[in-house]
């Protein structure tokens, strides 16, 4: 008997806090999808300038070489 009444507690519980807690969790995992989104970009970014960087460094040498 204990533990059905148990059982009805949680599922009060559950029932109370549900509607609550799915919404917060919904909006937390849409802002860290965005935040992931946005980082992704700004990485896309760095590794082009990174990319164009080296390849300067790269030209440099090649002149330096040539002279």
């Amino acid at each position: 008997n204990r533990i059905v009444a148990v059982l009805q507690w949680l599922f009060i519980i559950l029932l109370v806090i549900a509607p609550i807690v799915i919404p917060i969790l919904i909006i937390v995992f849409v802002i860290i999808h965005s935040y992931k989104k946005k980082r992704a970009k700004q990485n896309i970014k760095y590794e082009d300038q990174f990319k164009q960087q080296s390849k300067d460094q790269i030209n440099q040498q090649n002149n330096d070489d040539k002279q």
